[in-house]
């Protein structure tokens, strides 16, 4: 590697310590290093703070020091640029992450030499139609969320895949994950883990008011569609639980695989299955 960005959530403990200690051996190694301009203000390295547009055009992997939350952003952000990316976990759960906060020194050899793998995870495209009008798209790696506002009153989503109708699901919400998504508030929601070396969809309701709750997984290649049918609740579209756009009656949200592709630095030969033993039960046999 001739170039790194570092993407430090300030808010963690430990964050300035292990971002200037990276700094510091990766500069030693004629490594040219980027920083977001608050993590350059961090450790006192402004000269090497940049733009997401200036680090998406220079840095050949992106490391990201925090929780699965600011791995999901950079995410976002870079996957036009088609950059690695390599999260060490500084918050709790870190399904994202590929190794904890006090592993980096035993695993930064294995960076520099290039002894890694890159697994891609696949993103979806979210489309909000007014009148028939695209009005806005967002993209996602984990999920994409409609459900009711503050009150308590049940709303309708009807459901179709590719042009098909599936269900008008009355109660809080839908749910549109991707397999990487499927540990989040799916799985919380009563849906199934799907491994993330496939590429399908989910649907999973969100406490409906029917008989019936399960989840539905469809191929990659179809498209849904959540159409609102209410016109007295406040509705929101959240993606990867970070971005928010209120709905309104009538709205339709179509719901696809994305062109773009999350690519993840691997450093540790651990496989999906053992991570979810780590992280759901502790790394204790049940």
């Amino acid at each position: 590697m001739r170039s790194v960005g570092l993407i430090p959530n300030i808010q963690k403990d430990q964050v300035a310590e292990i971002t200037s200690r990276m700094y510091k051996i990766l500069s030693e190694h004629d490594i040219d290093v980027y920083l977001t301009h608050e993590g350059a203000d961090l450790i006192g390295t402004e000269s090497a703070g940049v733009s997401s547009d200036v680090m998406g055009e220079v840095a050949e992997m992106i490391i990201i020091l925090g929780g699965d939350g600011t791995i999901l952003k950079a995410a976002r952000e870079y996957a036009p640029y088609d950059i690695p990316l390599l999260g060490i976990n500084l918050g709790k759960m870190g399904f994202l992450a590929e190794i904890e906060a006090n592993e980096v020194m035993a695993y930064l050899e294995s960076l520099l030499t290039g002894n890694y793998t890159i697994e891609e995870r696949m993103m979806l495209d979210a489309t909000v139609l007014r009148d028939r009008k695209e009005i806005t798209t967002f993209s996602a790696l984990n999920d994409v969320i409609i459900a009711k506002g503050p009150f308590s009153r049940i709303i309708e989503v009807e459901t179709k895949v590719g042009g098909n109708y599936l269900e008008t699901y009355p109660g809080v919400g839908l749910i549109v994950t991707s397999p990487t998504g499927s540990t989040g508030y799916s799985f919380s929601a009563g849906g199934p883990i799907i491994s993330s070396n496939l590429e399908v969809m989910m649907i999973t309701p969100i406490c409906p008011h029917l008989m019936h709750n399960r989840s539905v997984i469809i191929s990659s290649d179809e498209v849904v569609t959540a159409k609102m049918k209410t016109n007295y609740a406040v509705v929101v579209l959240t993606v990867d639980g970070q971005q928010g756009f209120t709905l309104q009656d009538g709205d339709e949200i179509k719901v696809k695989k994305s062109n773009y592709k999350t690519k993840l630095v691997k450093l540790r030969r651990r496989s999906f299955y053992q991570l979810l033993n780590e992280k759901l039960t502790g790394g204790q046999e049940v």
